[in-house]
C-alpha cells in the first residue's frame, strides 16, 4: 500500500518496520484535510452512528461520525478499483498525520480479500518456520496459549492479536501485520501456515480435526468483517473454502497451561 499526504505523515516504529522502497502498490490513499468535508451522492448501502457507506456507480464512499458528537471526521472516496481519497476534517488535527490514525479508513476488511487475503483475529506464532494460528474471541486464551508455547518450545510470537492468510502458489501463507490491539507482539514475518486452531476454555484438553464446514465457519469467526462490508461475505466464504483444503483447522478445547501445548503439538509438529 502507498500512503500520500498534503501535510507531513509519521509512522510509530511498529508501521516503520513494514516499510518498503519498492513502487509496486497495490493500494493507493491519497490523504487531504479539509474544513468542510465533501457531501456524497448515492444509494445507501450501510448506516450507522458510525459510519455510513454510499455506492455511487460501483464506486464505495464512506463517511465516519464522531460516536459522541455526531460531527463527520473524515470521508473515504473510492476513485478507482484499487485507490482512495481520504479527507480528513482539520477540526481533528493533527489526527491523520500519523499512518496509523486513519487504520479503520483504509478499510483493510475490504481491500485485502480482494487480493485473496482474509484479516484473522489470533494470535500469530512462529514455530521451525512455521506459522501457527490461534483464533478465538477475545479473553478466550490465544494470548495465553502463544505464551505456552513460547515458553514449551521457544517459539516467536509474531503478533498477538492478527494476521492477513492468503495463498501463494497454493500454499496458504500468514503475514505479519503493524497491528496487533493491545498486544505489544508485532513483527513483519511472513510464513507457510502449518495449522489454524480454534480456542475454547474447558475443564479438559481435547483436539478435534475440524471438517471442512466446520473449518470453513471457524475461519469465518474468527474473520474481521465490520457490518459496513457485509456484502464480501461471499467472497470471505469462497477465499475460506479454498484455505481449508490446504492446512489442517483444528479446535482445542483446553485449559490454561502448559498440558494444552503437549495435547496439540502432535497434531502440528
Amino acid at each position: 500500500m502507498e500512503v500520500s499526504s498534503e501535510l507531513p505523515l509519521w509512522a510509530e516504529e511498529r508501521w516503520a518496520q513494514f516499510e518498503t522502497q519498492s513502487n509496486l502498490a497495490q493500494l493507493r490513499f491519497d490523504v487531504c484535510f479539509a474544513t468542510t468535508l465533501p457531501v456524497f451522492q448515492g444509494r445507501i448501502t450501510f448506516d450507522s452512528e458510525f459510519v455510513r457507506v454510499q455506492d455511487n456507480g460501483g464506486r464505495q464512499l464512506r463517511t465516519y461520525f464522531h460516536t459522541i458528537k455526531g460531527e463527520r471526521t473524515a470521508t473515504v472516496e473510492q476513485t478507482d478499483d484499487f485507490s482512495y481519497r481520504i479527507t480528513v476534517c482539520n477540526k481533528y488535527l493533527p489526527w491523520g498525520c500519523n499512518v496509523e490514525d486513519l487504520f479503520v479508513q483504509y478499510g483493510f476488511p475490504h481491500c485485502l480479500p480482494q487480493f485473496g487475503k482474509l484479516l484473522l483475529h489470533c494470535a500469530y506464532i512462529l514455530q521451525d518456520g512455521k506459522a501457527i494460528l490461534f483464533t478465538a474471541p477475545s479473553g478466550t486464551g490465544k494470548t495465553t496459549q502463544a505464551n505456552l508455547w513460547q515458553q514449551c518450545y521457544v517459539s516467536e510470537i509474531i503478533n498477538g492479536d492478527r494476521a492477513a492468510i492468503g495463498l501463494e502458489n497454493g500454499v496458504l501463507m500468514a503475514y505479519g501485520l503493524p497491528i496487533s490491539g493491545m498486544s505489544p507482539d508485532c513483527r513483519n514475518v511472513t510464513a507457510p501456515v502449518a495449522a489454524i486452531v480454534k480456542l475454547s476454555q474447558a475443564k479438559e484438553n481435547r483436539v478435534t480435526r475440524l471438517t471442512a464446514l466446520q473449518a470453513v465457519r471457524g475461519i469465518l469467526s474468527g474473520t474481521y468483517l465490520p457490518h459496513e462490508f457485509s456484502q464480501d461475505l461471499p467472497l470471505l466464504f469462497d477465499l475460506a473454502t479454498s484455505f481449508v483444503q490446504r492446512v489442517p483447522v483444528l479446535h482445542l478445547e483446553c485449559l490454561p497451561d502448559a498440558s494444552a501445548v503437549h495435547a496439540l503439538a502432535p497434531y502440528i509438529l
